[in-house]
């Protein structure tokens, strides 16, 4: 499992994320899920809560052209 967690942090960096979950929390989420306490669509929603929105590039900071 710790492999997925893994995968689930690059992912989560690459989208974006704020703050990475660490494995621990992954893990704690995988097994809410398997014992019934969260469906799909909540591991989803929660970790969609970690990946911020990307704003226009326009409005990042960074040397103008």
């Amino acid at each position: 499992m710790l492999s997925r967690a893994a995968a689930t942090r690059s992912y989560l960096r690459v989208a974006g994320a704020g703050q990475l979950p660490s494995p621990e929390e992954l893990g704690d989420l995988v097994e809410a899920a398997k014992l019934g306490l969260a469906d799909v669509a909540a591991v989803a929603r929660e970790l969609r809560a970690r990946i911020q929105a990307p704003q226009p590039s326009s409005l990042r900071a960074g040397p103008e052209d």
